[in-house]
């Protein structure tokens, strides 16, 4: 057993880890992170997912990027 350490999207996988396979950890740690149901708009997560499966994940990280990095 391990301990899992997640952060941000990381929580999400580490919470499905201990729902899955709960007996595999030794502990978690989660942070900056939720429990709850991704709440996003989901024609945004239709384009997302669009964009990545014609131009790859490069094209929505750039997409994304001004929304969670400041210009300077």
């Amino acid at each position: 057993p391990v301990v899992a350490v997640g952060f941000s999207l990381g929580g999400f996988v580490v919470h499905e880890w201990l729902r899955r396979a709960p007996d595999s950890l030794a502990g978690a740690i989660i942070i900056a992170s939720t429990a709850l149901p991704f709440a996003g708009d989901a024609e945004e997560r239709r384009r997302d997912v669009t964009l990545l499966r014609e131009r790859g994940a490069g094209a929505v990280i750039a997409r994304k990027w001004p929304d969670y990095v400041a210009p300077h």
